[in-house]
């Protein structure tokens, strides 16, 4: 991995999805990418580097919700150039179109939050078979910030699942 640099700093990076699929994240410990195929070029998690240009007017399936998650890990700069399948483990920074954590990637990747507009949450938060019991009961503020503290207890998030 000497190839790669280490900065020693935390990264923020960015990835936008539709609120369930975050709170998904969250429940289960895993992302799952529409691409299983280490020869995919989409076969990892989509992000952007929050402190980076970001080309936000790109087709995004969804921008309902914004999951924050923390790199610790090492970054490949010149991503575009890497060929497939890229290392596990390693942040594949292609410029303002995107950033990607590869399929198989166990480490180095935490959540750090989830924000999304309170009518998001409150339309999630309703229909979700998980939670409806709530919905009466509590604030959304309250909701929101339950949710938060588990994403800063949830250990490493896996790029995919290990029997994937």
């Amino acid at each position: 991995m000497s190839n790669y640099q280490t900065t020693g700093e935390l990264l923020i990076l960015q990835h936008y999805t539709y609120l369930y699929s975050a709170l998904s994240i969250l429940d289960e410990g895993y992302f799952r990418p529409c691409y299983d195929s280490p020869l995919a070029g989409d076969s990892g998690l989509n992000c952007f580097i929050s402190d980076r240009p970001k080309n936000l007017r790109q087709e995004i399936s969804s921008k309902e919700a914004r999951i924050d998650f923390v790199w610790t890990g090492p970054v490949e700069e010149n991503g575009l150039k890497l060929n497939l399948p890229y290392p596990k483990d390693v942040l594949i920074y292609q410029g303002n179109w995107r950033s990607v954590v590869p399929f198989g990637s166990s480490c180095h990747l935490r959540l750090a939050g989830i924000l999304a507009e309170d009518d998001v949450w409150k339309s999630t938060w309703s229909k979700n078979s998980r939670w409806p019991w709530l919905f009466p009961r509590i604030r959304i503020d309250d909701f929101r910030q339950s949710i938060n503290l588990a994403c800063s207890k949830r250990p490493s998030i896996v790029v995919g699942r290990v029997n994937d």
